[in-house]
């Protein structure tokens, strides 16, 4: 798009006449009348016609060409062509150009005297207009022109969104983008676990389509690899779309869930639990809870299953609310308690007050309910760790709740992983953060980020996770 504007001299106007004062002789008296009426003048004259406005033709000094672009704009790193249309050399009259917004640029000679080459001193910003403005030598304007820039395709949305739950099984798979005529989607495109289905475009989205139901309380990855294409375009999907969300399971309507407040929690041997308790489904409302709840307590044998279960309850997939891989299967598990718990309001939230007093050692704790489990996993021990992890360094701090001190020589180790090293006399361990704590790591394998294991010298073990709310 060329935008031309001109300056133009007070002298290329030509105004309308100015009409004269009526002189003496163009007023008459008329005699008064018998009903009174005063005198009146005579007719004024009729107004000229405006004169047609006589502007000069705007002549162009130079022409203005982006080397790089398509349908969809300019290519952030592209080029300028400056071509002179005049007798001037090109790279003296790119001497008078101006960028809006504000852009160093340098110029060099072209291929003949009547052109030179611009080129921005960094990339454009991707999206955005730019203007342009040549004046010349004579201060004059010698042209003016607005490209915008074009941008790499993005997703915008999908649906489900990333980690929904209780999702439909006959549902629909879509993913928008901000640009139209994407193509090329199909080559670029999996579900997991596979699912065979056709492809749909509506507009800026793509719908896939199964050919059957999704199977039940499953968690399903989608992902949208890099290289997506637009139609009369180079641009492309610059980098990968992934999310997932888990399927419902059986419905239970009308029925209003508990669920555990935290997914861990930890607890002094011999000692009465009270929980933190909520509802399943934000949306849950009950007009009268409960006043107990009934909650299975089994018991976890070694600390594999407890680090197993810690993973499935608050690791990658604690989010979902069905599926195996979020919940700790416990049909080969010892359970040694089933009892009510007496549900109790306080001014921190619900609070469900258990008549057990476990000893050391690891739990899981289901609400007996209809619909998906909710679960808890307790950890009974006199070992207690704290740990803060910033950017660079990583403190954890060991202390024993029979003793009230610290603990010195512990292991501490991210789950499954590197050792951090042993903490002092004091109880306390400073080590460098591992890139994994901070997200240089992949946060979906099993075990990884998010853990540590804290080992003492008497044999006793922690799972220590990050992130949770402390209450």
């Amino acid at each position: 798009m060329v935008i031309l504007a001109a300056i133009l001299g007070p002298a290329a106007l030509t105004t309308r006449p100015t009409a004269t004062s009526p002189s003496a002789t163009q007023v008459a008296a008329v005699p008064t009348s018998s009903n009174g009426a005063g005198p009146t003048t005579a007719p004024t004259e009729e107004p000229q016609a405006w004169d047609d406005l006589d502007v000069p033709a705007f002549e162009l000094a130079a022409a203005f060409e982006p080397n790089d672009r398509d349908r969809l704009g300019v290519a952030a790193n592209s080029t300028f062509t400056v071509r002179s249309l005049t007798s001037t050399p090109a790279v003296e009259l790119a001497k008078g150009l101006r960028i809006d917004p504000p852009t160093a640029f340098t110029v060099t000679p072209g291929s003949s005297p009547d052109q030179a080459i611009v080129k921005p001193s960094t990339a454009l910003v991707e999206g955005l207009r730019y203007r342009f403005r040549l004046d010349a030598p004579d201060g004059a304007l010698a042209g003016a022109w607005s490209f915008t820039t074009r941008a790499p395709l993005h997703v915008v949305s999908t649906l489900p969104g990333d980690r929904t739950t209780e999702v439909p099984t006959n549902t629909g798979i879509e993913v928008e983008f901000d640009q139209d005529g994407t193509k090329g989607i199909a080559d670029h495109f999996s579900i997991a676990p596979a699912a065979p289905g056709r492809f749909e475009q509506h507009g800026r989205g793509w719908a896939f389509v199964p050919n059957r139901a999704l199977a039940s309380a499953t968690i399903y990855t989608i992902t949208v690899r890099a290289g997506v294409g637009l139609n009369d375009s180079a641009e492309t999907l610059e980098s990968d779309v992934r999310f997932r969300f888990e399927t419902a399971a059986a419905a239970t309507p009308g029925v209003s869930r508990l669920a555990f407040g935290r997914s861990m929690f930890e607890s002094r041997p011999g000692e009465r639990v009270v929980l933190p308790m909520g509802y399943a489904q934000a949306g849950d409302v009950i007009e009268r809870g409960p006043d107990s709840v009934t909650v299975d307590i089994h018991r976890l044998s070694g600390f594999g299953a407890v680090l197993d279960a810690a993973i499935a309850l608050a690791g990658p997939n604690s989010w979902a609310v069905s599926s195996p891989s979020a919940v700790v299967d416990t049909s080969d598990l010892t359970r040694v308690a089933r009892v009510d718990g007496k549900l109790l309001d306080s001014d921190h939230g619900l609070l469900l007050r258990l008549p057990f007093e476990p000893s050391a050692g690891g739990y899981i704790l289901t609400v007996v309910q209809p619909g998906p489990p909710q679960q808890m996993l307790l950890q009974v021990t006199n070992l207690a760790a704290y740990a803060l992890t910033a950017e660079t360094n990583t403190v954890v701090w060991v202390n024993d709740l029979a003793t009230h001190g610290g603990v010195a020589n512990v292991a501490v180790s991210l789950a499954r992983g590197a050792s951090l090293g042993s903490t002092n006399t004091s109880g306390v361990l400073r080590a460098a953060t591992p890139t994994s704590l901070t997200g240089g790591g992949s946060t979906a394998n099993r075990g990884q980020p998010g853990f540590l294991t804290i080992r003492a010298p008497d044999g006793r073990r922690l799972v220590l996770p990050l992130g949770l709310p402390l209450w």
